[in-house]
């Protein structure tokens, strides 16, 4: 896909949309571009199909065009969108329905994030000030004591000199690195968040269920399986998933065949993997993948439902158990004075 400034998942929404309603009016692919290029009002997607439409001057086919420019569209094969206006209608539907439940699920997980992100926010003040100003008075006053410092006191000073000693600073360079990660190596966090069991099976469920989908529309248009399968790291964003993917498909010679593999692989259920080979012996399969990414989503929504359950609290807990044990190893030296004096 181009990265065009300013293009987001509603105006990519909106766009197969109006493809599907002017395909539906009987209106070939090349056409409808051409009339979106001249009268869309969004600014952002104008320049998208102004691309678009760019490159069909050129000698491009609309179905490359649309595939070069379009994130859902990457690795269909350009013979797809010579197919009759009422097929490909029905496919731009199928593309923005796919699309506008994958953007509702993703919104929903980023704002479950906000509370626990709000709390690490809070965390890393209180710890940072704590740190920088109450501690090193507490530990001046200390020093003229005389006497030797419990353990979890003298850990926490040495932490107040790190923080000095320009430790802080890594909190903002750890903020740029993952940053810089999300935008640039997205496989590393992807693969780390591999490694954590709940996260894991979110992970692959969400990325199963984008597979699963794009694999019903490609059967729905009766694209051969060997140009299904080829493609089929394309079909998902999860670029860990993808990488695993590159390394299975290649290997099968069916659909059924991937779903089973990736079954073994641990990468989709095996309940899916049943469905899609009895879709196949019956010549529903496009069905059968469709209702595997509808179950498929379903249950990593319930997964992440019980996720978020465990994070909120635990966000809480750490909140509590980082500042109570600062707060505690800074009095445990006033408490010994007392029990001297007592």
């Amino acid at each position: 896909m181009i990265f065009r400034k300013g293009i987001r998942p509603d105006h990519l929404n909106l766009l197969y949309r109006q493809l599907g309603a002017m395909t539906a009016s009987g209106m070939r692919v090349e056409e409808a571009i051409k009339t979106l290029a001249e009268e869309a009002d969004d600014s952002p997607v104008r320049g998208l199909v102004t691309a678009m439409q760019k490159d069909v001057e050129r000698g491009t086919s609309a179905g490359e065009a649309l595939a070069s420019h379009l994130v859902h569209l990457r690795g269909l094969p350009p013979t797809v969108f010579s197919k009759d206006t009422n097929t490909l209608s029905r496919f731009f539907g199928d593309i923005a329905e796919f699309s506008e439940k994958r953007q509702a699920l993703r919104r929903f997980m980023a704002l479950s994030f906000v509370y626990p992100a709000l709390v690490a926010v809070v965390l890393l003040f209180v710890v940072t000030m704590l740190m920088v100003i109450v501690v090193p008075m507490l530990a001046s006053m200390f020093s003229d004591m005389g006497q030797a410092l419990p353990l979890p006191t003298r850990m926490v000073i040495a932490m107040s000199g790190l923080f000095w000693g320009g430790g802080a600073l890594l909190i903002p360079v750890g903020v740029v690195a993952l940053i810089l990660i999300l935008l640039y190596k997205k496989i590393w966090l992807y693969t780390a968040a591999d490694k954590i069991p709940l996260l894991r099976t979110v992970n692959r469920k969400i990325a199963g269920a984008e597979l699963f989908r794009n694999l019903a529309l490609m059967t729905k248009l009766d694209v051969p399986s060997e140009q299904v399968l080829s493609a089929a790291a394309a079909f998902v964003t999860n670029d860990y998933y993808a990488m695993r993917l590159k390394d299975i498909a290649p290997k099968c010679r069916t659909i059924a065949d991937l779903v089973t593999r990736l079954r073994q692989a641990g990468l989709a259920p095996a309940l899916v993997s049943h469905a899609v080979r009895a879709g196949e012996r019956s010549g529903t399969l496009s069905e059968a993948l469709h209702e595997s990414a509808r179950f498929v989503e379903h249950d990593a929504e319930k997964t992440y439902n019980r996720f978020v359950v465990l994070l909120y609290p635990l966000t809480i807990i750490l909140l509590g158990a980082v500042v109570g044990f600062i707060v505690i190893a800074m009095y445990m030296p006033i408490f010994m004075v007392g029990a001297v004096a007592g």
